[in-house]
């Protein structure tokens, strides 16, 4: 592709770019040296994809899939809104400036690549997709910067003086200060160069930027939208965010994968996806795959060792770990919370505390702002939070690890209901049985399923479960067929002990199997758990 940069500087500089040029006293050789060496950096940037673990990168134009964008953001719908789907394409196809908004690992960045090779590779698709040459500017990179406008001057090579004061009432030109390019001050000259070379400011991690510069830097995105006629603006923002209104600009958001996605992206990475796919339809964690980031890690475990893993809960733990640590950590990034003390480790205590009082104690996976609050109030003191800040904690944790989202007006939720069970069963297995717990296995005794597999002895913690009178008296047939059922899929091991083959045993006696098809049908799924046959075996043989 590189050989394609001579020619896009060729278009840039024969529409007029050059009498502007002249008319700002810049020199000619020396921008288009800048922006040929740009060009040739976005190239290589975005032509591949890479993440902790890969030893090597991955082609983007033969591993990624272009992407859905809901063209009104999910906490911006109300009931009367009507779904409305781009594609990536569509974001190159009018005069609007665009913020792009999405969740940790949803692919932002990657569709900001994707829409640099477009650009750089493709006929336009229309007279309307006019922009010559992508400008691409990672916006955490522009820390001791003096603006962005000076950053954006910086790449393309543009000279820039600050012009001296000329006495103690003098006042600096708005707010980017003396900064001028020729004679023409910076917030002047700089629009006019982007407009006259139809440039695509493709600007990445509004999110990513210290929130002490983040109102100058809205305020500057404000100004460039309203200066830009022949150039256009594409900005991405994790969504939880966006929290100041962008004048100028058209705000979307990024999609979950669907199943077409999600069987094209592991038909990329695989040479036989339907091996990868039959056994991710048999894992609860399947529901995580609708980001790209989650998908392309187990494709890539699955490329390497050939399998996925058996027990869920090492999946959860290493997704919650890459929310809350290693996703920022590895691209250097650090998010400062304004909480002293509410570290990640601190977040991940949080969230399952919430998780549990919002599961059990609120009854819901779907919760209401005053649900939030309610939930929140309960749990704030333990952690030295604020009473009055439940809003403002749940945005820093949207912000931070997109593992609790706003997904509408007055309406939040996990991410991923097997990571809110997870979370759950998290704060289960560190506390003793609670005295609310027959309540738990009569109505959702899925987490405590995923609680038993979390434990350091799965076996005695489902023998203390289960051979308890009023604790088996809880059950009725659903409710334990759905906990069969979900250690089925959690797949604990059961070490041979004579408690444990004593409740394995009361668990498959405790009902005529005739009489209930769901949970015969669950017996036989957790007879084939690690250990069980053999703990049978054992008890019906007489223990030795």
């Amino acid at each position: 592709m590189e050989p394609l940069v001579s020619v896009i500087l060729g278009k840039v500089f024969d529409k007029g770019f050059d009498g502007v040029l002249r008319a700002f006293r810049q020199k000619r050789d020396v921008v288009l040296t800048h922006v040929g060496t740009h060009l040739q950096g976005v190239v290589r940037w975005s032509g591949r994809i890479q993440f902790y673990g890969m030893s090597e990168a991955h082609d983007t134009d033969s591993a990624t899939v272009g992407l859905s964008i809901d063209s009104v953001p999910r906490r911006f719908r109300g009931p009367q809104d009507r779904e409305e789907f781009l594609d990536e394409q569509a974001l190159l196809q009018d005069d609007e400036h665009y913020v792009l908004l999405g969740d940790p690992g949803s692919g932002k960045t990657t569709t900001i690549k994707r829409l640099a090779r477009i650009l750089l590779s493709e006929a336009p698709l229309s007279e309307c997709d006019r922009w010559q040459y992508p400008l691409v500017i990672r916006l955490r990179e522009t820390d001791g910067q003096p603006s962005l406008h000076v950053a954006v001057s910086n790449a393309l090579g543009v000279e820039h003086h600050v012009r001296e004061r000329r006495g103690p009432g003098s006042m600096p030109n708005d707010e980017l200060g003396d900064v001028y390019i020729g004679g023409v001050p910076i917030q002047i000259g700089l629009p006019e160069l982007l407009n006259r070379s139809g440039a695509l400011l493709l600007l990445d991690g509004l999110d990513e930027v210290d929130e002490q510069r983040r109102d100058k830097l809205v305020a500057e995105l404000a100004h460039l939208a309203f200066k830009l006629s022949d150039a256009k603006v594409i900005v991405t923002c994790r969504s939880g965010a966006y929290v100041r209104h962008l004048d100028g600009y058209r705000v979307v958001e990024l999609c979950p994968l669907d199943e077409s996605q999600v069987r094209q992206i592991a038909g990329a990475w695989l040479p036989d996806p339907s091996v990868f796919l039959a056994k991710l339809a048999e894992r609860p964690y399947r529901d995580l795959v609708d980001r790209p980031l989650f998908l392309t890690q187990l494709l890539f475990l699955f490329g390497r060792f050939g399998y996925l893993p058996e027990q869920p809960a090492t999946v959860y733990k290493n997704i919650t770990q890459i929310l809350l640590k290693d996703w920022d950590y590895e691209r250097n990034i650090r998010r400062e919370s304004r909480y002293a003390s509410f570290t990640p480790d601190r977040k991940f205590d949080f969230l399952c505390s919430l998780a549990y009082t919002l599961t059990y104690l609120l009854k819901t996976s779907s919760f209401t702002t005053a649900e939030l609050i309610g939930g929140y109030r309960a749990i704030h003191q333990a952690f030295n939070l604020p009473l009055g800040e439940a809003k403002v904690v749940a945005q820093e944790i949207e912000t931070h690890t997109g593992i609790i989202l706003e997904t509408g007006i007055d309406r939040y939720e996990f991410s991923h209901l097997s990571l809110q069970e997870y979370l759950c069963a998290e704060y289960i297995v560190r506390e003793p049985f609670s005295d609310k717990l027959l309540e738990y296995l009569r109505e959702y005794p899925a987490p405590i399923a995923v609680a038993v597999a979390l434990s350091a002895d799965p076996g005695n913690w489902f023998a203390a479960l289960l051979l308890r009178q009023k604790n088996f008296a809880a059950f009725t047939e659903e409710s334990l067929a759905v906990l069969l059922g979900r250690l089925a899929l959690e797949r604990p091991f059961f070490a041979p002990q004579l408690n444990v083959g004593l409740a394995v045993l009361r668990v498959l006696l405790a009902y005529p199997s005739g009489e209930h098809p769901r949970l015969r049908a669950e017996n036989q799924r957790f007879v084939e758990l690690p250990g069980v046959k053999e703990l049978l075996s054992k008890v019906v043989d007489g223990w030795s």
